[in-house]
């Protein structure tokens, strides 16, 4: 994306801000990133040889078992979420709070697993630079997480509480640079990397991951004839409960992007699901025309 945005810039003859790339970037963050009080949250895990070959046999042979399923919030449904969920909070929540926790919420609540509906975490992708006082311009994955969970039944308002929490405890508690690095060298160190993958991965299991790539710029990009209409993800979807949320078509509304299993049918989707991530919306409201099409995808 800094490159299309540099790309772009310079096209257009607009002044744009170098890429910092560092030689050695655990030199950088070493000297850069204070140490915080996260103990043992580790981005990453050492797997064994099961794990292993159950995550080799997943990619070779399941890799088809699940498609990108794509739901749209309107700016107008954004807003009366999020102003339901403020009414029945003591403390600020933030418009990604609420959205986040009424994703997970109905996830846990509504999609069942072998016929039960089981408790159901998240993996929240955050981008570090910022809250860690870093260059906004440091080239790398200056991407970190942190996990929440819901338990089918519980308040998704408590959620959004909890995941606002953990945000703005986030440089503090749980940006996991320095936990990670210590976790890999008391389980065999760099020579044992090839072992270790991210925390989140897990194809047999019901974790979401979710990312957000709003306010990233997507739709300012301009080549001198038209700017974007349209972001999505593209490719295969390899791995269940990955997601994502970009602005809609036209820089308008939310997008929010999942690998869903095909083990929950296109009718669970449209006639249980669709209606209770939408409960926002009213029932007149007009709404793009792509993306009505393109909600199973």
């Amino acid at each position: 994306m800094s490159f299309m945005r540099a790309w772009s810039d310079q096209f257009a003859g607009r002044h744009f801000v170098t890429p910092l790339i560092v030689p050695d970037r655990h030199q950088y963050l070493a000297q850069h990133l204070p140490r915080n009080n996260n103990q043992d949250e580790a981005a990453v895990r050492k797997i064994g040889i099961v794990e292993a070959i159950k995550l080799i046999y997943y990619m070779q042979c399941k890799r088809k078992a699940q498609r990108w399923v794509q739901f749209y919030f309107s700016e107008d449904e954004l807003k009366t979420m999020h102003e339901n969920y403020r009414q029945r909070s003591d403390r600020f929540l933030s418009v990604n709070d609420a959205l986040s926790a009424h994703i997970l919420s109905v996830f846990t609540d509504t999609l069942e697993h072998k016929g039960q509906l089981y408790p159901r975490e998240m993996d929240m992708a955050i981008n570090f630079r910022s809250r860690a006082g870093l260059d906004k311009s440091l080239m790398g994955n200056m991407v970190s997480t942190v996990k929440i969970s819901h338990i089918p039944g519980d308040s998704a308002v408590k959620l959004a509480q909890g995941i606002r929490h953990k945000v703005e405890h986030f440089e503090n508690e749980h940006l996991d640079y320095y936990a990670s690095l210590e976790y890999i060298e008391k389980h065999g160190g760099r020579d044992k990397i090839a072992q270790f993958i991210p925390d989140w991965l897990n194809p047999y299991g019901n974790s979401l991951l979710l990312t957000s790539w709003a306010n990233f710029g997507v739709y300012d990009i301009d080549f001198g004839v038209e700017r974007p209409f349209y972001f999505a993800t593209m490719g295969p979807a390899l791995f269940p409960w990955i997601s994502n949320i970009v602005e809609g078509p036209n820089n308008t509304g939310l997008s929010y992007v999942v690998s869903v299993p095909k083990s929950v049918s296109d009718d669970t989707i449209k006639n249980t699901l669709l209606g209770k991530i939408n409960q926002f919306r009213k029932p007149d409201e007009v709404i793009p025309e792509l993306v009505r099409s393109m909600t199973i995808g």
